[in-house]
């Protein structure tokens, strides 16, 4: 991590597998997507005959195809994604989790808010380790703050249960950085995302989720660091393309990857690194 962003951009290639949307995520927020529209321009052809022969009933199918719009900036069409997979399985806690970052990242917290305690509630049912937790309740408040309030002390308590046992679990810490993410709380969500992370060293989404929350900090050139570590591991990337050139855009830094990746940043670059 020693090299500068300027030093890094020029080693970044561009890829086929990047698309660049043709509107920025306030606008798909408010435009009526339908996945079978626009998930084929996501694949190359063979993977596109592929994705044709997946059971439409498959939950999990329709996960994987959620966390690829994910990662290509179209989070509009992964929301409708998670959605279908939780209707087929109620009970496909990596769809609750995966549909409460795309609410979050588009400020839908009450959605994403349930989204979480549905998250938990499997959790504990599921896992052992959870067991003799008591079964989380919302208590009697309404508004946002209680029930963020709500979901960061349970989860605290699964984190503090787990520490007993000598355990991190990965997935309740990216829980927790989601929900203090979407409370501006960036400096803890990096910190449970870096606990992810060191248990989950080679996770592309969790640096530029680190990434993210160090952007959203002001600490661009810290930040762009882990951008370029996510790319590293996974070069389509497009999420993380994405945010290191609003980090580019934001240090004044020129660069020659990609003219698409320069407009598409250039209209992104007052919005805050995404997870």
């Amino acid at each position: 991590m020693g090299r500068t962003i300027g030093e890094e951009l020029e080693g970044l290639k561009e890829v086929d597998e990047v698309q660049i949307p043709t509107s920025t995520r306030t606008h798909d927020a408010h435009s009526a997507h339908h996945f079978v529209d626009f998930a084929p321009s996501l694949l190359h052809p063979q993977q596109a005959v592929k994705e044709a022969e997946v059971e439409v009933n498959d939950s999990n199918a329709w996960l994987e195809r959620g966390l690829r719009l994910q990662e290509n900036e179209r989070e509009g069409g992964a929301i409708e994604a998670l959605e279908e997979a939780v209707r087929l399985d109620p009970n496909n806690k990596d769809a609750w989790l995966a549909l409460a970052v795309s609410l979050t990242n588009e400020s839908q917290r009450t959605r994403a808010y349930d989204c979480i305690e549905r998250w938990i509630l499997l959790s504990t049912q599921s896992n052992p380790a959870y067991k003799q937790l008591p079964i989380f309740t919302k208590g009697e408040g309404t508004t946002l703050k209680h029930a963020f309030d709500a979901l960061v002390h349970y989860l605290i308590q699964m984190v503090n249960h787990g520490a007993g046992q000598g355990v991190i679990d990965p997935e309740l810490q990216i829980v927790l950085g989601v929900l203090f993410n979407s409370n501006d709380e960036y400096e803890k969500a990096g910190d449970c995302f870096e606990a992810a992370l060191s248990v989950r060293g080679d996770d592309p989404v969790l640096y530029n989720r680190i990434g993210a929350t160090l952007a959203n900090r002001g600490k661009a050139e810290d930040a762009s660091h882990y951008y370029f570590r996510a790319i590293e591991l996974r070069p389509s990337y497009a999420r993380a393309r994405y945010n290191v050139a609003i980090c580019a855009l934001n240090l004044n830094v020129s660069f020659l990857s990609s003219p698409a990746l320069s407009d598409r940043a250039m209209e992104l670059k007052d919005g805050v690194g995404v997870v």
